[in-house]
């Protein structure tokens, strides 16, 4: 959470963070986001994530780790964001990694976004993203159980 902190206050910081090729920070976030991590430590890790994209240097670096792990899943049948929000988050009945990586995009649209997003390994653009939203996220918070039920106005009024 220290690291967040100065991420969320500090432009120069993170920057130096992102940029500074001995520390790996990106590739260290999102690759801890395909591993056996439990999910509110991912929750947390994506939140420093979103501290990091308030950099306008950073967004574009940001998008390329993020579509190069490929963080939402689904390609080749790899598992991403959206089973564990399925599988995990809907089973524990609490939605901490969806919140964050709602924030995320949030943070990551505030720039234009890179015109060649996702080029190579699948149609370029944001719809993969979209399609997660809507599908996974909005259409299906009402119906889903929530531990602690602010939890569902939470989901809903995270919408970017």
């Amino acid at each position: 959470e220290l690291l967040t902190t100065l991420a969320r206050r500090c432009d120069v910081a993170r920057v130096c963070m992102v940029e500074h090729p001995a520390w790996a920070v990106l590739p260290t976030l999102v690759g801890l986001m395909s591993c056996s991590v439990p999910t509110n430590i991912k929750a947390r890790l994506m939140l420093y994530l979103a501290a990091l994209a308030k950099s306008a240097d950073n967004v574009h670096t940001i998008w390329q780790h993020i579509e190069a792990q490929q963080l939402l899943g689904g390609q080749g049948g790899k598992p991403g964001i959206t089973e564990e929000l399925e599988e995990i988050e809907t089973r524990a009945e609490e939605f901490p990694l969806t919140r964050a990586f709602i924030q995320v995009l949030d943070t990551l649209t505030d720039v234009e976004i890179p015109g060649n997003l996702g080029a190579g390994v699948r149609q370029p653009g944001l719809l993969p993203y979209m399609n997660y939203l809507v599908d996974s996220v909005f259409l299906k918070f009402c119906t889903r159980t929530y531990k602690i039920p602010a939890e569902r106005w939470e989901v809903a009024s995270s919408a970017p």
